[in-house]
């Protein structure tokens, strides 16, 4: 019998033990439950910004370029694919390929000396269809100051 009580002691201990751990699983769990709700919130503010940024590049009809660290294209605007002729394929395109590409050896240039001046570097170039254009090259800044890549923007160039 004293065996018996030693050993029902000894589970009431442990049970008293497990229901402890349950409780601060629960509240691990809680905690859990709100940091996810933070981060979907975040998320869906990320896309809501994302869907802006989007929309305003369309409404803007802005040509533009965004090469990444290693200076090849990461994204483009619609307006840059009709008047640089690029195709979804040309994500991952080096600078030297992009500006063979679109007939312009100024861009090159221009993304050097943005990089090296940490300023827009306006340039006028020739496409490889004959079309004169206004090239603007800009250090693409992350949110924290850190240049990641850079920016071109592409517009008609008056008549020489």
């Amino acid at each position: 019998q004293e065996e018996l009580q030693a050993a029902n002691e000894e589970l009431q201990s442990t049970n008293e033990e497990l229901n402890g751990s349950k409780e601060e699983l629960l509240a691990i769990n809680e905690e859990l439950h709100a940091v996810n709700l933070e981060l979907q919130a975040k998320l869906a503010d990320l896309a809501l910004a994302q869907s802006d940024i989007r929309n305003l590049m369309a409404v803007s009809e802005l040509a533009a370029v965004f090469l990444d660290g290693e200076l090849r294209v990461r994204t483009f605007t619609e307006r840059a694919r009709a008047l640089l002729a690029l195709r979804e394929s040309d994500v991952g395109l080096a600078l030297p390929a992009l500006a063979e590409r679109a007939g312009c050896t100024e861009l090159e240039q221009a993304v050097a000396d943005a990089l090296r001046t940490l300023a827009a570097t306006p340039r006028d170039g020739l496409t490889a269809a004959g079309r004169r254009l206004s090239i603007r090259a800009r250090p693409y800044l992350r949110m924290d100051n850190v240049i990641s890549g850079a920016v071109l923007t592409f517009s008609d160039a008056p008549p020489a």
